[in-house]
């Protein structure tokens, strides 16, 4: 049985999975470890993307954590081609496995590393548990299967702008008013929080556009009847625009293909705050309708934005800067008084998702 939890490494891209835990009690985690002493010790773990409070605090030291634990919950991270902090991390994992701690492990792996970690389990007489992206077993063939429950999107202009957090948010919300809810979150690895993944298929080099299509609708009839909701929550990976040739976002590749073979009902796009304005705001539903053929009915405002002073031409990689609640709030209220065309909703603060589900709810009712 497990009873006491730690996350390691501990990042801002993993909170909107440590809220969730949480929130759902999937594990009694009590500590949030993150590597080197770059956050401050001791404080509440929601800091660290600027969101509401989780209730579980920060802390440096792993060996010390480790020796007050069962499990480790090993958490995906950005480690940027670090392969020097990436094996340090693989070492530690290893070290708690020879301890006989149990792992929950949210990194994806290579199947030689996967083999490693569970031959050393077993040899240690403790858990695993590693689960891969659901395989789906059916057809491209073109077979329409119906799908008759309304879908919410949760898309974003660019990557990086709090999807994440706006689909479990929105899943958490309506799911404690009643409603059964299926979730498909942009995320692949989304598995262990008792939710669906975004399907690897989708990514896969093996096969067309077109059959990658044909098969995601054919995935999504699939889970209706497998989970019998009252309503689907998809999250869309990648961006909707490019934000300069260098940052691609995919060229919004993905939503193109999900708004090519879904009807959806609501859908929600998310911003960074800083680029917020009403010329964003005016020009998004063109954009979406002519571009996606899908209407925006909402707007999610999120707290990270692109980090544009450390941003040079040779980088590879993009840094994100994170803003506390009260800039999302006051952006908001600016570009209100420049535009009315769209509701904007504050995804930092839990009481104007709150608010956004309210009008899901609505609209799906009329």
């Amino acid at each position: 049985m497990i009873k006491k939890t730690i996350v390691y490494p501990y990042s801002r891209s993993f909170a909107a999975y440590l809220r969730h835990i949480n929130c759902n009690k999937l594990y009694n985690v009590t500590e949030a470890v993150i590597p080197g002493r770059w956050w401050k010790d001791n404080e509440d773990a929601g800091g660290i993307d600027g969101g509401e409070k989780i209730g579980i605090p920060i802390r440096y030291g792993f060996e010390d954590c480790l020796n007050q634990c069962d499990t480790v919950i090993w958490a995906s991270y950005e480690y940027y081609d670090n392969k020097a902090f990436y094996d340090t991390v693989l070492s530690k994992i290893e070290k708690a496995l020879e301890l006989g701690k149990n792992i929950v492990c949210f990194e994806e792996l290579t199947k030689k590393e996967l083999q490693l970690f569970k031959e050393k389990a077993a040899a240690n007489n403790c858990l695993f548990i590693y689960k891969e992206n659901e395989k789906y077993p059916g057809s491209d063939d073109g077979a329409q299967k119906p799908i008759d429950v309304p879908i919410i999107t949760v898309t974003g202009l660019t990557e990086e702008c709090s999807k994440f957090d706006t689909e479990l948010n929105v899943y958490r919300a309506l799911s404690a008013k009643g409603y059964r809810v299926l979730l498909i979150s942009s995320k692949t690895n989304a598995n262990l929080l008792n939710i669906y993944s975004f399907p690897s298929f989708m990514f896969s080099p093996k096969r067309s556009e077109m059959g990658k299509m044909r098969l995601l609708r054919s995935y999504i009839a699939h889970l209706q009847q497998k989970v019998s909701p009252d309503v689907i929550v998809l999250g869309v990976p990648g961006g909707l625009l490019p934000f300069n040739d260098q940052y691609d976002m995919h060229y919004g590749i993905i939503a193109y293909e999900v708004f090519s073979v879904l009807k959806t009902d609501y859908n929600v796009v998310n911003v960074w705050c800083d680029v917020l304005d009403s010329l964003i705001i005016d020009k998004i539903p063109d954009i979406c309708r002519y571009r996606y053929g899908m209407n925006v009915n909402a707007i999610g405002v999120s707290n990270i934005s692109l980090y544009l002073e450390g941003l040079q031409d040779e980088q590879s990689t993009l840094e994100y800067s994170v803003y506390d609640s009260d800039m999302v709030d006051k952006t908001i209220a600016f570009t209100n008084k420049e535009s009315n065309s769209l509701k904007m909703y504050n995804l930092v603060k839990n009481d104007s998702v709150d608010k956004l589900v309210d009008d899901i709810i609505i609209s799906l009712s009329e």
